[in-house]
């Protein structure tokens, strides 16, 4: 490309960071091609491709107190790059909760998170204006009334704000969703080791996943989003992976993913012709969404999801409890075939899966939505709690694993099932939060996740041939163990689609010989 720029200054290399940051942000039919931001700033793909790697290193570096924009290269440390990062949490997180913040604020605020970090020498003035102009915050934006939460305001919620969605919306148009962390390696054994844990990283947050679970009214279920720390897992590799799976390094949703699901969301809804509200929390990871075509976001109110929020009275802990059913199943069945038992993150998705679309009833799903306050000003039915789920079947397998393994110090079932309730799922809030996340960063990013593709276990799948063969054991097994008639369908039904992929692959097999030997 002729008239290309060789060098390009600090300044311009910031410019072109934040382009691709805005284009990053628009809606998927909006976003321009990365060839094309490189064509307007006269750059090779290439070099792109490199800003955009090296983004974190060339922003932090950005604001340290010997930065020149019009040189070419940057010179010295990069003491308030931890600075920078805390300041931005702080500062998202204040502005989800309506705090209004000033410039001797952010300063004091700065200040307070270089002492954290132990760096030497104040931050000025002129540094928070270079940090307010890289990230376009304004005067106007950090301006406002704070809003404090009180009972009053959780019953005002309930008595006027509700009942108005509920005029406005049918109950199949109304949805709620939430994230929440799950350590989805820990067993009943493990349990004391992972209690209490809110995972802002170390040795346990390679085991966790957050994951977005969502539903309407009437039990129509949103497919889960799961977020892990690795981009792509070993495991996944030539696999069918059963759940939508993005991934960033702390396996946090962020305000990114959180946007990129509900203009997915929104884009379904305008196919199917509907216009539904979607009513979420208003942690940092959830912002306002302009352009929404057939979604209205809702915000509950500040500190009140455990009285609002339909996903926290009783849908999500249904979803684990049979999440961790089947984990502690397939730890019997490889106890009683004398296997190690290793699962892998690949299995895991697939148990979430089922557990979300098989065993979180319907019922379960609208009664916590009544719970929750959500019905009909018209209905007079009672309110049925959702029925526990520390009885019966999972309390007796509960018990037989911890007889077997010989479990020291043996949890409750209750203390299993909500071993995970406290881990972070989005970008912290309070300054110990924020000063040990980017601590923790520092040590832990590149390593787990290296970490992750090694431990995971992988199994290597078997031939048609050899699938078919070991269905007919299984058959035998029924034949033997079961009466049901459904389940010999269903293993008819897994035979005639594996003879199809068996004759598929065969005749794939017959073409590429047929190819190779004309070619000879």
């Amino acid at each position: 490309m002729s008239g290309k720029r060789k060098d390009l200054t600090n300044a311009e290399k910031l410019q072109i960071i934040q382009a691709v940051e805005c284009n990053n942000a628009k809606p998927v039919s909006c976003k321009r091609k990365l060839i094309d931001i490189a064509a307007e700033f006269r750059i090779a793909p290439s070099t792109l491709s490199t800003f955009i790697k090296d983004k974190d290193k060339i922003v932090s570096r950005s604001f340290t107190s010997d930065f020149s924009p019009s040189t070419k290269r940057f010179r010295g440390a990069d003491k308030f790059s931890d600075v920078e990062s805390a300041l931005l949490q702080w500062f998202t997180s204040c502005r989800s909760s309506h705090i209004p913040l000033s410039d001797e604020l952010l300063n004091t605020k700065a200040n307070s998170f270089a002492k954290q970090f132990g760096v030497e020498g104040a931050v000025s003035h002129s540094w928070i204006q270079r940090w307010k102009i890289r990230h376009n915050i304004s005067s106007k934006v950090i301006c406002g009334e704070s809003s404090s939460v009180s009972d009053d305001v959780v019953n005002d919620w309930k008595q006027t704000t509700l009942p108005i969605i509920l005029r406005q919306y049918s109950p199949c148009d109304i949805f709620n969703c939430d994230e929440t962390g799950l350590f989805w390696k820990v067993t009943p054994q493990r349990t004391l080791a992972f209690k209490n844990d809110s995972c802002h990283g170390g040795k346990y947050s390679k085991d966790r996943i957050s994951i977005l679970v969502g539903a309407n009214m009437v039990g129509e279920k949103l497919p889960l989003l799961v977020i892990g720390k690795s981009a792509h897992p070993r495991v996944f590799r030539n696999k069918h992976v059963p759940l939508e799976y993005k991934s960033n390094k702390k396996a946090w949703m962020t305000s990114v993913l959180f946007e990129e699901y509900v203009y997915k969301l929104d884009r379904q809804m305008v196919s199917q012709n509907r216009s539904i509200a979607l009513i979420v929390d208003n942690c940092p990871s959830h912002p306002k969404i302009p352009n929404l075509r057939a979604i209205t976001l809702i915000f509950l109110p500040p500190n009140s999801t455990s009285k609002t929020q339909p996903m926290d009275c009783g849908i999500i802990h249904s979803l684990k409890s049979s999440y961790r059913k089947e984990l502690m199943l397939s730890m019997l069945i490889a106890h009683d075939a004398k296997n190690d038992f290793q699962p892998n993150l690949l299995q895991s998705l697939h148990w979430l899966s089922k557990a979300w679309q098989l065993s979180v009833s319907t019922d379960t799903i609208i009664n916590c939505f009544a719970s929750a306050g959500f019905t009909a000003p018209t209905s007079t039915a009672n309110l049925i709690q959702p029925s526990p789920s520390t009885g019966g079947q999972l309390d007796n397998i509960f018990q037989r694993i911890l007889h077997l393994f010989s479990a020291q110090n043996p949890v409750s079932i209750d203390e299993f099932i909500h071993v995970d309730d406290n881990v972070i799922t989005c970008e912290p809030t309070s300054d110990d939060d924020i000063v040990m996340v980017i601590k923790s960063g520092k040590e832990e990013d590149d390593e787990q996740d290296a970490d992750e593709e090694v431990d995971e276990a992988v199994e290597v799948a078997p031939t048609p041939a050899e699938a078919i063969s070991m269905l007919q054991k299984v058959r035998l097994t029924l034949l033997k163990y079961s009466n049901c008639s459904t389940d010999f369908q269903s293993v008819d039904k897994i035979h005639s689609a594996l003879t199809n992929i068996a004759m598929s692959s065969l005749n794939q097999t017959t073409l590429d010989r047929y190819v190779n030997i004309f070619n000879a």
